[in-house]
């Protein structure tokens, strides 16, 4: 099991990574991804938009590795607020990316 010094900021990077600059990130690809109309189904910004995903969720787990995870709310996080932001952010980023393909290739 992978653990981290309760002096490590490592839990910091991952709280601004999962809830701002990862999002963020998302967002600006999905924006260009449909300002990109009419080209091929995958492009080199649909692997950002994937590695921005994984970055995301892994600044949730990282968060989670530290001493003290908490959720958007700042209350206490356990392993099932983990395991559903995960689901829930994979399935919703998959599912806007999916929109977002079908509309700029087909419309």
């Amino acid at each position: 099991m992978f653990s981290l010094r309760k002096e490590s900021q490592l839990p910091t990077l991952g709280r601004i990574v999962w809830m701002g600059a990862g999002p963020a990130l998302m967002a600006i690809c999905l924006v260009l991804l449909f300002d990109a109309r009419r080209t091929s189904w995958f492009m080199m910004l649909d692997v950002v938009f994937a590695a921005a995903l994984l970055i995301t969720i892994g600044g949730r787990w990282l968060e989670h590795q530290g001493a003290d995870p908490r959720t958007a709310n700042y209350e206490p996080a356990t392993s099932a607020h983990l395991k559903r932001y995960v689901i829930v952010t994979a399935t919703a980023a998959i599912a806007l990316w999916v929109i977002v393909k079908l509309v700029a290739v087909y419309f």
